[in-house]
């Protein structure tokens, strides 16, 4: 059964109030609940610092697709009348939203939300979606005096959502007495109300009598001696009138003793009022203490120092802070009324909260006798145990299934949709730009087939044929023949005047030969995967707020990672390309969900450096291997006019192969001054150079270009196409890979392809690709290169040098598969051996 959770009474005004803290608890417990159930959030975005704090709340216990994000034209608070016709779309596109998850049951955490805050919440008002409804009480229809008649705005908002109720299919109250209210007040029928009761969090609890927080707490606040506490509301039924006059009619004796503490924020004016009656009363400066908004930690230290915990409340709906005390073992009084002597069963501990004298002598009877506080503290914590989370969640997804099987029918997803647009369209007064946001809104907000969303920015602004940019057009020509399963691959491409995203159609159609479509901006939705697969340096902090607002919304944010050697080496790149590229790494690192390095060892060298520069991330850390077959990349094509002679150069004699830009970390320089001692010694061999000129290497290349051994024994090719390459490969005899630091070493797998061994660096990366199958050597300095290529001449005379024949390898096929495992269902690399294409 799927259930769909509106949490948005954990998000708006009552976030911060009982409401919000049960709306959250409840969804916690029922997610931990081991029944099955397919469950669903849905958020609200117009609350954007809440949906972080959510989410984390739910690790591991739902998954990120299954949070959805509702977004509608804001603002739509109703208090004030000019939103109308925005609350009107809202209303439209969060049932829609709501349809388009197709759930069994929704269940609407709080529904009296939206007066002075852009929550939005109807009750099968456009679509037809079998509905519970949390309630609370009915406080303010049953006082409607004191909490209706004087704000008329507010009556009306009220009353429409009592409306709201009668179109709920079920009710799950926090209490009997709500439970009574519901029925009685309301007229919804009995039979579809369950009392699920209520609970409190597992943080309240007893504190060790030596416990710091107990003395700084009391030191905050200027406790010296016992004191009464209450903590809550400051609204007219918590009668913290009659509180004030009990405790300033307590004797003498008893009073000189004992401070009245009222714990939590109250506005002011409420403030200024009971100050104003304390003095009245005759009570002291010191007797009345008023803490303001307070940390949990710091009630919970209230709750167990307290001679005593008062509520004086004449109406509830549950009580939760005589509970949350109960849990510390405060000694409880409470008011003989409403919910509240549901949870306080002990007799001689409640009082008549319509009289001041009922309080002060339960007060004064507990403060005088010692021993029967800690009866009622014993009392409090085996009281306490009764209510539980587990509990409240277990009565919940009972009555979930309940209204599940009643065979209500559903209003389809494409039907919901559907009809949508049409009452978007039928408001009346609307402007083009209204229409043009409520179709935007409606867009965002319901759920839709997961999408792929890989970054090309660099690609589709010139194609500059790097190795990343060779692995970006060969995995996306796999992905365009074959998508990810229940995925649509869509290109995107940073619109860096603006900082966000856009669909790069246009380059779509060239790349994959699809139609092509305006360059549009993005959509996203939850479930969605971003992945920078293509390496955009500036692109994560010109950004930033645009992928939070993607995580926000419940899409993955994956950057493929092909090394950090610019951070861990920024001797061997020019100007600040060391700063740059780490700036990108930290950036990456404080967005994204997930790392994918192109070999385990890039994964251990950034975890190594993350752990290094103590860098907490929530990114995780994978790995897969890059494919090597030509086909797969989408090769260039071409061959120069000297092609048959070179080859045939190439043939003649043992030629050494060099694969990769010219640059400091590659070796060149190195191997070059050891095949210059080498001729000059006779060997009659060649050095082969594939790569265009890279940076910091002028006068390597200067060298290179005027080589007396150059079209002889030395060849440069800073041109050649893949169709080239490949034949060079076929021709060549050894390949030489000196580089002192690579992500992965994608020559190697190419050497391996052709049968064609390996002379190789002995570092970490090459190791893992190339196994026992390379003759590896050791140091820097040209004399290894000669000692290297020296011994292997004499192990190939003898046909005894490392074959690379068992090497295994990739094609782009299985590297983009393999990629998709990755990213898309959380399986690492190592878990799947690399299988070498039969």
């Amino acid at each position: 059964m799927r259930i769909l959770l509106d949490l948005q009474g954990a998000q708006g005004e009552s976030r911060r109030r009982g409401i919000g803290r049960y709306s959250l608890s409840l969804a916690i417990a029922a997610a931990r609940s081991k029944r099955g159930h397919d469950l669903h959030l849905l958020l609200n975005g117009a609350f954007p610092e809440t949906i972080d704090q959510i989410r984390d709340a739910f690790t591991g216990l739902v998954p990120r697709h299954k949070i959805h994000v509702l977004h509608v034209p804001l603002p739509v608070f109703e208090r004030d009348a000019g939103n109308d016709r925005r609350r009107s779309q809202a209303e439209i596109i969060r049932e829609a939203a709501i349809a388009s998850v197709n759930p069994d049951v929704v269940h609407v955490s709080s529904l009296f939300e939206g007066f002075a805050d852009n929550a939005v919440c109807s009750v099968n008002q456009h679509c037809r979606v079998p509905t519970i409804v949390t309630l609370y009480d009915l406080i303010p229809l049953m006082n409607a005096k004191l909490y209706l008649d004087p704000d008329p705005t507010y009556k009306s908002f009220y009353l429409g959502k009592l409306g709201n109720l009668g179109r709920a299919d079920a009710l799950v109250a926090i209490s009997q007495s709500s439970a009574a209210e519901g029925h009685d007040v309301a007229g919804f029928p009995a039979d579809r109300i369950f009392n699920i009761s209520a609970a409190c969090d597992r943080v309240f609890r007893p504190l060790k009598e030596a416990d710091p927080l107990r003395g700084a707490t009391r030191a905050a606040f200027g406790l010296h001696g016992g004191f009464v506490l209450y903590t809550g509301g400051a609204d007219r039924r918590k009668n913290l009138g009659r509180l004030i006059e009990a405790y300033a009619g307590l004797d003498a004796h008893t009073g000189a003793h004992v401070q009245l503490v009222l714990a939590g924020h109250m506005p002011g004016p409420q403030v200024a009022e009971l100050q104003s009656l304390a003095l009245e009363k005759g009570l002291g400066e010191r007797d009345l203490v008023f803490t303001g908004y307070i940390s949990d930690e710091q009630l919970i230290a209230l709750y167990n120092e307290c001679s005593l915990f008062v509520f004086p409340s004449w109406h509830e709906g549950f009580g939760l802070p005589v509970l949350e005390a109960m849990a510390c073992g405060a000694a409880v009084i409470a008011s003989d009324a409403s919910s509240i002597r549901e949870i306080a069963t002990e007799k001689t501990a409640l009082f008549d909260p319509n009289d001041a004298e009922s309080i002060r002598e339960r007060m004064a009877h507990f403060l005088a006798n010692p021993e029967e506080v800690s009866r009622l503290r014993a009392y409090s914590l085996e009281r306490a145990k009764v209510f539980s989370w587990d509990r409240v969640a277990g009565h919940f997804l009972d009555a979930c299934e309940r209204v599940a099987a009643m065979g209500i029918e559903r209003t389809s997803a494409a039907a919901a949709i559907d009809d949508a647009i049409a009452r978007l369209g039928a408001l009346r007064g609307q402007h083009h730009s209204e229409m043009l946001a409520a179709a935007d809104a409606l867009d965002r907000s319901c759920a839709a087939t997961p999408q792929l969303l890989v970054d090309v920015t660099e690609l589709a602004d010139k194609d500059l044929r790097s190795g990343i940019q060779r692995v970006t057009r060969a995995v996306l020509a796999e992905w365009g023949r074959v998508p990810p399963a229940g995925y649509t691959l869509q290109l995107v491409r940073m619109d860096r005047s603006v900082g966000t995203y856009v669909c790069a159609n246009r380059y779509a159609a060239t790349l994959l030969g699809v139609e092509s479509h305006p360059d549009v901006p993005v959509v996203a939705h939850p479930g969605d995967v971003f992945l920078g697969l293509d390496l955009v340096g500036s692109a994560v902090q010109a950004g930033s707020a645009w992928f939070a607002a993607l995580r926000r919304n419940g899409v993955k944010v994956s950057f493929v990672v092909y090394d950090i050697l610019p951070v861990r080496h920024p001797e061997w790149w020019p100007g600040g390309g060391g700063q740059h590229h780490e700036a990108w790494l930290r950036n990456i690192l404080a967005c994204a969900d997930q790392l994918v390095c192109i070999s385990q060892a890039v994964a251990d060298d950034v975890s190594a450096w993350m752990d290094e520069n103590q860098i907490d991330s929530r990114a995780t850390i994978d790995w897969f291997h890059l494919g090597a077959d030509l086909d797969g990349s989408m090769p260039s094509r071409g061959l120069p006019d000297d092609a048959e002679q070179v080859l045939a150069l190439l043939s003649a004699v043992p030629s050494f192969l060099m694969v990769g830009t010219i640059e400091p970390r590659k070796g060149h320089e190195a191997v070059l001054t050891a095949f210059e001692a080498l001729w000059a010694d006779g060997h009659q061999i060649n050095l082969v150079i594939i790569g265009r000129k890279g940076w910091l290497v002028d006068a390597l290349c200067r060298k290179l270009a005027g080589h007396e051994q150059l079209g002889k024994h030395l060849f440069w090719f800073e041109g050649a196409s893949d169709e080239y390459l490949d034949l060079v490969y076929e021709k060549s005899s050894c390949l030489m890979a000196a580089s002192e630091g690579e992500g992965f070493g994608l020559p190697l797998i190419e050497a391996a392809q052709r049968g064609l061994p390996i002379i190789a660096r002995d570092i970490p990366v090459f190791r893992e690709v190339a196994g026992t199958g390379a003759h590896y050597f050791c140091g820097a300095g040209a004399v290894h290169v000669v000692n290297a290529v020296k011994e292997w001449l004499n192990l190939h005379a003898r046909n005894e040098h490392p074959s690379s024949d068992g090497m295994p390898w990739l094609t782009w096929t299985q590297s983009a598969a393999k990629l998709e495992q990755v990213l898309l269902t959380g399986e690492t690399a190592d878990d799947r051996p690399a299988l070498r294409p039969s």
